[in-house]
């Protein structure tokens, strides 16, 4: 914006003559000459949210706060704020006649809830190790929280969105934007016991892929317009402990406020925090969650305040979000990030502000733009469009894995499906950058077409597949040829080694025989919900110990909640044993292992610990949970008989 100032300089200039000059004296002065100087001032509009606080809880005091009751440094210099408007969740600014705190509080609102798979649980093992009384669950506290606030605090017109870290790189949007009560909380259920979201035990050896992810799903959310409240839920720690992570911290926060994100964060650590254990190891007060909270103007809720506590406060203070816009000059701009330091000068208020905001002119990479266009792809315009992959078995070869590629498309009834559609094409690929393993189409025609379009549980396509150790990318792309009626699904999954001796991994839930070409072979379960007579088959793929010992021994199913348990016989699959012919010889003594767990078992959210070869510690640990799944009265029942 140019500020032009215009100086006039009026010069008089005034003949002078001597009293015998009569005419030179009657003679009208020259007219004036005016010089025009123009200076060009060049000014930038910054804009950053924020929330003032009413310490004495009185939320109808926002309405008077004005521009004039805020300062704003940016950059270290003071720069003017030339506006403060109150906005609510959706856009619109707020100007009602009437109580604020009211009309404030019967907006809607936009929340995004973020289960970090990644770092949720992981101080599970001070329990089953003795450090702890009692076991710290956030993970099924983080859902147990979710459940209550969307059966609490949901109204009509509000919108939720649930999304995860599954993976040290990966954002996933688990649902696209739900705005009725009963699908958010099914939505909820299934998420709990997704059989691709299992949570990665993390040594925090390295954090980078993750802030990455962070802002990949910070700049996926601001193609969403309005205000977003990003509930983030996982364990806390200390930024020590990863490097980098100081410097990444306010990058987050910066690329939050640039998309109209506010990250929230509940404490899920709170009723652990005066244990010894977490004590010892730094955590007796809030750390990093914190962080991520103060430098985005959110908010850290401690002190066991729950999620349905922490929405109930944030919607009576819609009325108390402002958003600043602020005057800066073009030196103030920086790559890294604007440094701002904002604070109220109206005595008996405190301000959340963000730390620092993108230059709107840098931020995202194409790289990070194209990323977050696909976290939302999966739900595209009357399609649904899923990948997923799962390494079944190791080929011998070095990191070489044989694997199940499954392409997941339904109809998702949004569209209007018209007679005119002749066919759905599904293209399917598994990638590791330009290396191709494999790629795949099925066209839908005539029968088959009319069986997807009316069937509410879509179709499931298989393809096999040979992967190697690391990061692999699976895509899917359906699309209505002729119209634009499309989804598209792109998933990072870690491909794991082979098990060494003594090692059993993966693990997959069973529930189905499918046929793979000529063959017939046990199908990973899509989804986490069995019937109390017909439990999951849990199948691993494992090498026997160097000891000769061919049975793996017994694992435990544990229940959330109130740790009932059972021990879970393991065994060798018929045929996978070590003497099975044809065995590439650095498969000798490797195979899939199976349990059955035996019907009927209660319902509840079980998790499997897998039995331990090596338990050289001496102490019994079970180790991680391998999976997860719930036994629910109204779950479907499996066709699928046991091997």
């Amino acid at each position: 914006m140019l500020i032009r100032a215009a100086l006039g300089v009026l010069l008089a200039v005034f003949a002078t003559t001597t009293s015998a000059s009569p005419r030179a004296q009657d003679e009208s002065p020259a007219p004036p000459l005016t010089v025009d100087l123009t200076e060009k001032v060049e000014v930038r509009i910054l804009q950053m949210e924020v929330t003032a606080w009413p310490k004495d809880g009185e939320v109808a005091r926002c309405r008077e706060l004005t521009a004039g009751d805020f300062e704003v440094k940016v950059m270290g210099r003071v720069r003017e704020v030339l506006a403060a408007d109150r906005l609510g969740d959706l856009g619109r600014v707020l100007t009602d006649p009437g109580d604020p705190a009211t009309a404030a509080a019967d907006l809607p609102m936009q929340y995004v809830i973020v289960f970090d798979m990644w770092h949720l649980n992981m101080w599970f093992d001070y329990f089953m190790e003795g450090g702890a009384p009692e076991p710290i669950q956030t993970l099924q506290f983080s859902f147990s929280w979710v459940r209550e606030m969307l059966e609490e605090r949901f109204r009509p017109g509000d919108r939720v969105l649930l999304a995860t870290f599954a993976g040290q790189s990966e954002a996933r949007i688990f649902t696209p934007w739900l705005e009725d009560r009963a699908a958010a909380l099914r939505a909820l259920d299934d998420m709990e016991v997704d059989p691709t979201l299992k949570p990665a035990q993390q040594r925090h050896a390295h954090d980078t892929s993750w802030f990455e992810a962070w802002k990949t799903l910070l700049e996926a959310l601001g193609n969403v317009p309005g205000r977003k409240h990003l509930i983030y839920l996982g364990d806390d720690w200390r930024p020590e402990w990863s490097p980098g992570a100081r410097g990444q911290i306010p990058l987050v926060g910066a690329r939050a406020q640039k998309n109209h994100v506010l990250i929230q964060v509940v404490d899920v650590l709170a009723p652990w925090r005066a244990y010894p254990a977490i004590r010892g190891v730094g955590l007796a007060d809030p750390a990093i969650n914190a962080q991520l909270a103060t430098v985005s103007g959110g908010h850290f809720f401690g002190g066991g305040m729950t999620v349905s506590r922490a929405v109930k406060m944030l919607r009576r203070l819609q009325g108390c979000q402002f958003l600043l816009s602020v005057g800066a000059l073009p030196r103030d701009m920086r790559k890294n990030g604007i440094r701002i330091h904002a604070r109220i000068l109206r005595k008996g208020f405190r301000l959340d502000a963000p730390e620092r905001i993108e230059d709107p002119r840098r931020g995202a990479t194409e790289e990070e733009k194209r990323q977050a266009l696909f976290l939302f792809q999966e739900w595209g315009r009357g399609l649904f469009a899923q990948a997923r992959l799962w390494p079944l078995r190791p080929t011998g070869m070095k990191d070489h894995w044989s694997a199940l590629l499954m392409a997941r498309v339904r109809n998702t009834g949004t569209e209007i499906w018209t007679t005119d559609i002749d066919e759905v094409v599904i293209n399917a690929g598994a990638y590791r950058r330009s290396k191709v393993f494999g790629e795949y189409r099925e066209v839908l025609r005539g029968d088959e077409l009319t069986a997807f379009l009316s069937s509410e549980r879509g179709r499931a396509f298989m393809f096999p597949v040979e992967v190697r150790s690391g990061e692999v990318t699976v895509t899917v792309t359906a699309s209505a040829t002729g119209t634009n009626i499309s989804a598209n699904s792109r998933t990072h999954f870690s491909v794991p080694k082979p098990p060494d001796p003594g090692e059993i991994h993966p693990w997959f839930l069973v529930d189905r025989i499918i046929r793979v070409g000529d063959e017939l072979s046990l199908a990973p379960a899509t989804r986490g919900d069995f019937p109390e007579d017909r439990p999951p088959l849990l199948l691993g793929y494992g090498c026997a110990p160097e000891t000769g010992d061919l049975f793996p021994g017994a694992g435990r199913l544990v229940r959330q909640g109130d740790m009932a348990h059972r021990a879970l016989p393991v065994a060798w699959l018929d045929g996978e044993s070590q003497g099975k012919q044809g065995t590439p010889k650095k498969l000798a003594g490797c195979g899939w292992v199976v349990s059955k767990v035996e019907p009927p078992l209660a319902p509840g959210v079980w998790d499997f610990y897998p039995p331990l070869f090596d338990d050289s510690e001496g102490d019994g640990a079970p180790g991680w949970p391998a999976l997860t799944f719930r036994i629910n009265t109204d779950a479907e029942g499996s066709a699928m008989t046991s091997p």
